[in-house]
């Protein structure tokens, strides 16, 4: 008996001492307890889960700005393009843009977009532009595109190149690959001389009370009276059997593309009330620019060639349209040519 009284008296010690550790961590729990639910509730707010996956993912790296593209080139008509940054739309170089083409009659081109930076080389670019003018340098072109700088011209002295390449050592500072295709032309000065010359009087024996002349092909030619619709389905006949192409770079007509056009001025010859456009293109191997500049230099040279074989200027059209439209592959040969229409109306 006496020993169950002691085997229960140490049972209830034993819990009350258990009992007596649980009631002292009791509030140590319950104050961790409550601030791990305070932190969850706080964390949900601060980054709701939406958000907390949307941070978690890697954002998509933004496209750089490209480089400004721009060009300028002399001769009939000074042609000028680009594709600038809209901060670009007041530069300096804009400006001075807009007074050339007051005090001559230009073809400018300029488009000004967002994805493009800002041009930093106006001072540059328009020191080489004014220098050219200064010198008179014949032929005179500039090309900008990319991380490419490229000029072309003729000189008559060798001393002006040193300017010229004043203008360029910021380019080449910026990393720009620079192309100096400027030549300097042998200059020969033509003497005042005293001389005469016997000129023997001509025997002339007369055949015929008749005059034959003999004329170039390109110039007198046979007329086709044909309908507007005749005629263009014609010049395409013609032109897709005898493509009007161009070397690489170069806009000069080749011998078969004069016969070529020799064909299609017999139709345009016999029509009236009507518009010719000449339409020129490139390759894609290239700058942008580039072509699109190199394309109009095309169209022109054929314009000029329909002017002088009869063909009235007041008729004709030329637009280049660069690498647009291409036949096949872009970067195919076919894709250096001109395009010619007929359609009614002036």
């Amino acid at each position: 008996m006496r020993g169950k009284t002691i085997l229960l008296l140490g049972l209830v010690i034993t819990a009350l001492f258990i009992y007596l550790c649980i009631d002292s961590k009791k509030d140590a729990f319950y104050a961790e307890l409550v601030e791990k639910k305070e932190v969850r509730s706080v964390a949900s707010v601060i980054i709701p889960k939406e958000k907390k996956e949307e941070l978690l993912t890697p954002a998509p790296a933004k496209n750089p700005l490209k480089e400004a593209s721009f060009a300028y080139v002399t001769g009939e008509k000074t042609k000028i393009a680009g594709i600038l940054s809209q901060e670009d739309n007041t530069s300096e170089i804009v400006s001075s843009i807009e007074k050339i083409c007051e005090k001559n009659n230009c073809i400018k081109d300029i488009q000004f977009v967002t994805y493009v930076a800002p041009f930093h080389f106006s001072k540059d670019t328009l020191g080489l532009i004014e220098n050219a003018k200064k010198e008179k340098i014949k032929d005179f072109a500039l090309y900008i595109d990319k991380k490419s700088l490229k000029i072309e011209g003729k000189l008559t002295d060798k001393a002006q190149e040193e300017t010229i390449n004043s203008y360029l050592e910021s380019f080449l500072d910026a990393g720009y690959t620079i192309e100096n295709e400027i030549r300097v032309e042998a200059f020969i000065p033509v003497t005042k001389e005293k001389f005469s010359v016997k000129v023997k009087e001509p025997k002339i024996k007369i055949i015929k009370e008749e005059i034959i002349v003999e004329a170039p092909r390109d110039i007198f030619v046979t007329p086709q009276h044909l309908t507007i619709e005749e005629a263009e389905e014609n010049i395409n006949s013609i032109i897709s059997s005898n493509t009007i192409t161009f070397d690489y770079r170069s806009s000069d007509i080749s011998r078969p593309s004069k016969d070529t056009l020799n064909e299609v001025i017999d139709i345009l010859l016999g029509l009236d009330n009507t518009t010719i456009q000449v339409a020129g293109y490139t390759d894609s191997k290239g700058g942008t620019i580039y072509n699109k500049v190199l394309s109009q230099k095309r169209a022109d040279a054929v314009r000029t060639y329909l002017i002088k074989s009869g063909v009235r200027a007041s008729l004709i059209k030329s637009k280049g349209y660069g690498e647009e439209n291409p036949i096949g592959a872009p970067e195919d040969v076919i894709n250096r040519r001109v395009e010619i229409h007929v359609q009614e109306g002036k």
